[in-house]
């Protein structure tokens, strides 16, 4: 069993209203569609973890049967989406896989590689793709149960790439095939390039 986490409590500043709910793609909400990538997983023991802040998230969580937590430390920055999900996985979980619920073209087969590959070497999994030849990290990152801890000390806006670069020699890159897959909608002009 792997620990699925969307992380789904952030604030948008930088787009300027709540992005997980605008219907630009795929005319759903923006968040809507890695919740129903995850629901048609093909394994059924993973569970799903939604970390969100406000009711209208928590709703579409439920509409696909998510766990969902409520992060009243959202502004402490990512660090407490990350501790929630940490904290709420069954203790049966082999490893926690974090995603961004602004992640939207994130294909099947590369949630299934990061995640199978994490499962079989017991390593964190990071996937990258390249951008006019310079490599880039994107999500969802695999991080094996045996660095909860670390990732529980993890503050404020801290995230797993605070541990990738601590843990080097634990890291496995996972080269990932098209870079839409990895593109997030941080600000209205990101929306261009999903048209």
């Amino acid at each position: 069993m792997v620990s699925l986490i969307i992380m789904a409590s952030g604030m948008s500043r930088r787009f300027g209203s709540n992005k997980l709910m605008i219907k630009d793609i795929n005319n759903k909400p923006l968040l809507e569609n890695i919740l129903e990538r995850l629901s048609n997983y093909v394994f059924d023991q993973d569970e799903k973890i939604l970390i969100y802040r406000d009711e209208e998230i928590k709703s579409l969580g439920d509409k696909y049967d998510f766990k969902t937590v409520l992060n009243n430390e959202y502004l402490q920055g990512k660090s407490a989406s990350i501790k929630l999900g940490v904290n709420n996985s069954n203790l049966d979980s082999l490893g926690y896989m974090f995603f961004v619920g602004d992640q939207p073209m994130i294909s099947y087969e590369t949630i299934k590689a990061i995640r199978d590959r994490g499962v079989l070497k017991d390593k964190i999994i990071v996937p990258i793709y390249y951008e006019n030849e310079i490599k880039k990290i994107g999500n969802p990152l695999y991080f094996p149960k045996r660095f909860a801890k670390d990732l529980l000390k993890l503050d404020k806006d801290d995230g797993g790439r605070t541990l990738i670069d601590y843990y080097e020699d634990e890291v496995i890159y996972l080269k990932i095939g098209s870079p839409i897959e990895f593109f997030d909608i941080d600000r209205k002009e990101d929306l261009n390039k999903f048209k």
